[in-house]
């Protein structure tokens, strides 16, 4: 069973065989690029964006968010919408959006423990694949589930259990690096280990979870010990 200990005070992973990781404000850091264009809206719209809407909105499929922020403002036709965001965001994906720092050291080292890695967003197809081929981590990545293609959002956990059983794994060997509040709690409640990751724009995690270990930066993530092939 996937457990995390500390050895001479280094976070160490038990028992692994699977990672799940989170993509945007995880291993890429893209939530500038989203709350830009939230406040954006907002503005265009001739209010401040909600102190809680990053909170509300982190583990949202594109659409929900779009949805969401559309009904804050008193919009209800948001085909416009979703044309409009969707445009500028792939564009920030496919020519800007950077890793996060140490996450390809990270991935790197996961490989040589022969642990299979797979990445579960709440991003479309059009944004995280030209993305990850950009970046050059789509080979350490077996498999991408998106749950705006599967319909099933991060915040019912639906969404791993769907993966742990496409892919055949068990939740007791399987960890998840997540930056979300919402997919964590989701997570938790299924029994997933899960390490928070922290971002720039979410600094939620620290207060909310701090009985788990949450990663500033993949240069202090947990080494891996006993993987079992």
């Amino acid at each position: 069973m996937a457990k995390l200990n500390f050895i001479n005070n280094i976070p160490t992973l038990f028992g692994v065989k699977n990672i799940f990781f989170d993509l945007d404000g995880t291993l890429i850091d893209s939530l500038g690029v989203w709350r830009y264009t939230d406040r954006l809206f907002f503005e265009q719209h001739g209010m401040q964006m909600p102190e809680d809407f990053v909170q509300k909105t982190n583990a949202m499929r594109y659409e929900e968010t779009v949805r969401y922020a559309a009904n804050i403002v008193g919009i209800e036709d948001i085909s416009e919408l979703l044309v409009t965001w969707k445009e500028e965001a792939i564009k920030q994906y496919e020519t800007t959006i950077p890793l996060k720092e140490g996450a390809m050291e990270y991935l790197e080292y996961c490989a040589s423990k022969n642990i299979n890695m797979y990445v579960v967003t709440s991003g479309s197809k059009e944004m995280y694949e030209p993305c990850i081929k950009r970046l050059g981590i789509d080979k350490y990545i077996k498999k991408v589930f998106s749950a705006n293609e599967v319909g099933i959002g991060k915040q019912s956990g639906k969404i791993y259990t769907y993966a742990l059983k496409e892919i055949g794994a068990n939740i007791e060997n399987t960890v998840l690096f997540e930056d979300a509040e919402d997919a964590i709690k989701s997570a938790e409640n299924l029994g997933l280990l899960t390490i928070g990751v922290q971002d720039n724009n979410n600094n939620l995690l620290k207060d909310t979870f701090s009985h788990i270990l949450i990663l500033y930066s993949f240069k202090n993530a947990p080494l891996i010990a006993d993987c079992v092939k």
